[in-house]
């Protein structure tokens, strides 16, 4: 139960932080470049895009880590019902 609970707040910690630094940093570069209503709406878009793609990896990592190493869970086929 404990090595669940720090993997959900380790995750939780990463998805918060992933996201502050994608909309900070897109944020600083888009007031820097002083960048056309679209053309910055498409860099934004794209790189919050991303962002949720390395969060998605990050997470199918951390529960496969932890059905593997923690046995907290697994993605075995559920038993047939009779």
């Amino acid at each position: 139960m404990p090595a669940t609970i720090f993997l959900s707040i380790g995750l939780i910690v990463v998805t918060v932080t992933v996201h502050f630094c994608v909309f900070r940093q897109i944020s600083i570069a888009l007031l820097r470049w002083s960048c056309p209503c679209y053309c910055g709406l498409t860099l934004a878009v794209g790189s919050i895009t991303l962002a949720h793609v390395a969060k998605a990896a990050v997470f199918s990592l951390a529960f496969w880590w932890g059905d593997a190493t923690l046995e907290i869970g697994t993605f075995g086929k559920a038993q047939d019902m009779s």
